[in-house]
């Protein structure tokens, strides 16, 4: 199923959606689910196609069947919780809180559970030009591991490159063996309430200008001002943010890195109205 369950203001649509996307139409999930909810298949059907709702213990009991994680699970349960809401004002309620869960969701820092691993000022040095992340990524790639490599590869003096890997191996982003350079931790991630997310937006933006060289005809550039119905924003800020996170899963779980690439995505309103 494409659709996540943040996507949804209904639970009994939610289920009908991931029941049909099952092999043979559900059939047996639609018995594990009953299961889970200890419950008759007769009452699953009853359910989803009509007036009756799960009870909260039901719910809890599908959470686990379906492998929620802790976010899903309370978006879950709010979503039961909304429909099951006997007045317009509770209703109202658990919608200001379902809203609250779907943008939260959207923020990439709480999507990606990312963790600070320098200090402030650390940060700020390595977000202070383009070429830390760039060489602290490219020691992924085995034919990019030394010195002299990484100078050739991104033009820049012997010197520089240097001083970037002093700085990555004395914060434990970088290790060094022998001759060659291998990446320390993971990753780092800066979120949007970091004074430096500007400084890190400028530093990729402005080396995506300087690869709009027109015989660089393998690189992918797209730029657009749309109208749309405002209430379609959300909708599409959630849909290039799940393609932003599977895009991060095809990198991360990569293997054989030999190719460094760039991504800068921007959407955001564009005037007062």
């Amino acid at each position: 199923m494409n659709k996540t369950i943040y996507e949804y203001k209904s639970y009994k649509r939610y289920l009908i959606d991931l029941i049909s996307a099952q092999p043979k139409r559900g059939r047996g999930f639609r018995t594990s689910l009953a299961e889970a909810a200890s419950c008759q298949m007769a009452y699953i059907s009853q359910v989803l196609g009509g007036e009756r709702h799960f009870t909260y213990e039901q719910a809890e009991g599908i959470n686990a069947f379906l492998g929620h994680s802790e976010d899903e699970a309370r978006m879950f349960l709010l979503l039961v919780s909304y429909e099951r809401a006997g007045t317009s004002a509770l209703r109202t309620r658990y919608e200001k809180e379902m809203n609250r869960e779907v943008q939260r969701n959207l923020t990439l820092k709480e999507r990606f559970k990312a963790k600070e691993i320098l200090s402030r000022e650390l940060q700020a040095t390595y977000y202070s030009s383009w070429y830390y992340a760039a060489v602290h990524i490219a020691l992924t790639i085995p034919s990019l591991r030394t010195k002299e490599a990484l100078a050739r590869n991104f033009e820049l003096r012997l010197p520089t490159v240097v001083k970037v890997l002093e700085f990555l191996t004395s914060v434990g982003l970088a290790e060094h063996r022998g001759n060659e350079y291998f990446p320390g931790l993971a990753n780092i991630y800066v979120g949007n309430d970091s004074p430096l997310i500007t400084q890190h937006h400028t530093n990729w933006r402005m080396r995506a200008i300087a690869s709009l060289d027109p015989h660089n005809v393998w690189d992918l550039h797209y730029s657009a001002v749309v109208s749309i119905p405002k209430a379609d924003f959300d909708k599409l800020k959630a849909l290039f943010v799940k393609t932003i996170e599977e895009a991060r899963r095809h990198w991360t779980e990569a293997k054989n890195e030999d190719q460094l690439c760039a991504v800068s995505v921007d959407w955001f309103r564009v005037g007062k109205e």
